[in-house]
C-alpha cells in the first residue's frame, strides 16, 4: 500500500498562462509536486478524443478527457490513491499538512471511494458543525471537481463504465451519476482544504455559463456571502451553542 505522499494531478490547458502561473506558485509554496495534464486540449482534440464524450463544446469534452486521464494515469501508477487539482483550486496554507494528517485515514479506507476537498461555500448540515476534527469524512455526494481524491478500485470501475457506456453529461455530473450507479461512496472533510477561484471571481471561468457574464466584483461579493451564510455562521452559532451546553 502506498506510504508516500500522494501524486497530485493538475488539470489545466497550456495556454492559461495566468492558471499555470498561479498553480506553480502554489507548488512551490507549500512545498508540492504537481504533475499538469496538458494532453486533450480542446483546440488540438482529434475524432479519437471525442469519441465516447456526447458533449456539444469541445471545451467540456477536453475537460472530461483530462479528469478520464488523472484516472488512467492512477491505475499505470503504483500508488493507490491521487489527488485531482483544477487549475482555478486556491488551496488553503494549511493544504499540505492537513493533507500528511489525511494519509493515514486514506490508507484504511476499503473498496472504493472519492474524497472531495473542497466545498468552501456549500451549505452544510449538523456532521459537519459537530465533527471534531477537520478531517473528519462525512459520507456526500460530491458536487463539483475542482479538488478530490480517487482511489485505484474506484477508478477502475469507473474508467470501465465509460469504455462501455460513455459520457453524455459534463464531467461533474457523470462523476455524481456513474458513482452513485456503481455504488462508490463519497465522502468530504469536514472542513475545506481549498476554494474555487472561477466561483470566488479570482478567475474568469471557462466552463460556466451562469458566471461567465459576471464581473468580478459581483462574483467574489457573492462567494463572501454564501461562505458567510452556509459556512461561518453555521460554524459559529454550533460553537456558542456547545459552549453554554457545557457550562
Amino acid at each position: 500500500m502506498t506510504t508516500s505522499f500522494p501524486k497530485i494531478y493538475v488539470i489545466s490547458v497550456t495556454s492559461f498562462l495566468d492558471r499555470i502561473t498561479h498553480m506553480r506558485e502554489q507548488e512551490s509554496r507549500l512545498a508540492l509536486d504537481f504533475d499538469f495534464l496538458w494532453p486533450f486540449d480542446a483546440d488540438a482534440l482529434t475524432d479519437a478524443d471525442r469519441a465516447g464524450i456526447r458533449l456539444p463544446r469541445d471545451a467540456s469534452i477536453s475537460s472530461a478527457r483530462k479528469h478520464l486521464l488523472a484516472q488512467y494515469r492512477l491505475l499505470e501508477s503504483d500508488s493507490d490513491y491521487a489527488i485531482v487539482l483544477e487549475d482555478d483550486a486556491i488551496l488553503d496554507d494549511d493544504f499540505k499538512v492537513r493533507l500528511s494528517r489525511l494519509i493515514p485515514t486514506l490508507e484504511s479506507l476499503s473498496g472504493d471511494w472519492v474524497i472531495n476537498l473542497a466545498g468552501a461555500d456549500s451549505k452544510i448540515d449538523r456532521r459537519f458543525l459537530s465533527a471534531c476534527d477537520p478531517n473528519e469524512l462525512i459520507e456526500r455526494q460530491i458536487a463539483t471537481v475542482e479538488g478530490y481524491i480517487i482511489n485505484r478500485a474506484g477508478a477502475k470501475k469507473r474508467l470501465a463504465d465509460f469504455e462501455h457506456n460513455g459520457m453524455s453529461v459534463a464531467f461533474d455530473h457523470w462523476l455524481q451519476h456513474v458513482d452513485y450507479k456503481l455504488k462508490i461512496p463519497h465522502y468530504w472533510v469536514a472542513k475545506p482544504m481549498l476554494r474555487q477561484g472561477s466561483v470566488s471571481g479570482e478567475f474568469s471561468t471557462v466552463l460556466d455559463a451562469s458566471r461567465g457574464d459576471k464581473p468580478k466584483w459581483f462574483l467574489k461579493v457573492k462567494f463572501a456571502w454564501n461562505v458567510f451564510r452556509r459556512q461561518v455562521l453555521p460554524r459559529s452559532l454550533s460553537k456558542i451553542k456547545m459552549t453554554f451546553q457545557k457550562s
